[in-house]
């Protein structure tokens, strides 16, 4: 099963899609996808690291998650966090909308063809205004599409506002 935790930075979403995982009362193998480029950065690393169980096995990936999930023992729970750095990874690795876009569908379909449960979290970038920079709009436009394609094959979508989770699917 697929559960898909979106919302806004610090709101939660991280500590629900934990709680999830930890319910599953099954080895839990988290993605980590973040590249600390600065001290605050490495602060909030840390932080999450910090509050998460020791037993989890961790995977620090920023680029292959799809190939790091196809390696993954089917009797573990996977919460990748989060699918927004991934993205931005990409980005600024591949440097092209084209290239992002087929390696979000690659992920798409290791996602569908798993029998692992994954939560995935990712934060809502679609509310705010239209960026007047170029890479800041590739980026909302790659993230909103990303986050309705696994939106589509995932079996549970939860919005958190201010630490509140809302199924909306």
């Amino acid at each position: 099963m697929i559960t898909l935790v979106i919302g806004g930075i610090r709101s939660g979403k991280s500590r629900f899609a934990c709680q999830i995982a930890k319910e599953k009362n099954k080895q839990v193998v988290y993605i980590a996808t973040c590249v600390p480029l600065d001290d605050e950065t490495v602060e909030r690393v840390e932080k999450h690291r910090a509050s998460r169980p020791k037993e989890w096995l961790v995977i620090e990936e920023p680029v292959d998650v799809a190939k790091v999930l196809l390696t993954i023992s089917e009797d573990s729970v996977i919460l990748i966090e989060c699918l927004t750095l991934w993205v931005s990874n990409l980005l600024l690795e591949e440097k092209g909308y084209e290239d992002v876009s087929r390696r979000v569908g690659e992920l798409v379909a290791v996602l569908s063809g798993i029998n692992n449960d994954v939560i995935v979290v990712s934060n809502e970038v679609g509310l705010g205004g239209i960026s007047p920079n170029k890479l800041a709009r590739v980026f909302t436009d790659i993230m909103g599409e990303t986050s309705q394609l696994i939106g589509s094959v995932a079996e549970e979508v939860y919005t958190v506002t201010a630490g509140i989770p809302i199924r909306i699917k």
